[in-house]
């Protein structure tokens, strides 16, 4: 078979691994990162073509992430010790203990499947990106809500938060 010929010489499987690596290594420095074995096209335009989704469900995930972590960190803090911190930990340590791949599913059948709402695949709109970016950004959520409760209690008990207390602004606006 011509094809598999040609892609093993490719390949260079006569060589040492050393000596493939550095012609790989070579080629990828000059922006040849060699041929795709399924699709026989230049692995650059591969790579290019998932780059632009790749980004855009990276920055999705960070938005959720950043949104419900911050939120959840602050109202935990702001009412320690209290139900919303207690419920907003426990969604904390849940999060971080539940698989993520285990909440994707979860959320197909929910949002996909059983209410029909969000596409499964696809990343042709934006409606495409809602669950995989909220499965992706919750375990950074999570991490999140944990610090910005920690460094926001420490916040809230110094000088300056007592000094807005005692000139009486109140605790939404010293929040705010």
């Amino acid at each position: 078979d011509a094809t598999a010929e040609l892609s093993r010489l490719r390949l260079w499987p006569d060589r040492s691994i050393p000596e493939q690596c550095v012609n790989f290594v070579g080629g990828a420095c000059q922006g040849d990162f060699g041929t795709s074995i399924r699709s026989q096209r230049p692995v650059i335009q591969e790579i290019g073509e998932r780059f632009g989704p790749t980004l855009w469900l990276t920055l999705t995930s960070m938005v959720w992430s950043v949104i419900f972590g911050l939120v959840i960190g602050v109202i935990s803090a702001v009412y320690r010790n209290k139900w919303p911190d207690r419920i907003g930990m426990t969604l904390a340590v849940s999060g971080i203990s539940f698989p993520a791949f285990a909440l994707g599913i979860l959320l197909m059948e929910i949002f996909s499947v059983e209410l029909g709402w969000l596409p499964t695949v696809g990343a042709s709109s934006w409606k495409h990106y809602i669950l995989p970016s909220i499965t992706h950004g919750a375990g950074e959520a999570v991490v999140l809500a944990r610090l910005t409760r920690v460094a926001f209690v420490d916040l809230r008990l110094d000088e300056y938060f007592r000094t807005a207390r005692a000139k009486g602004v109140t605790e939404t606006k010293i929040v705010a």
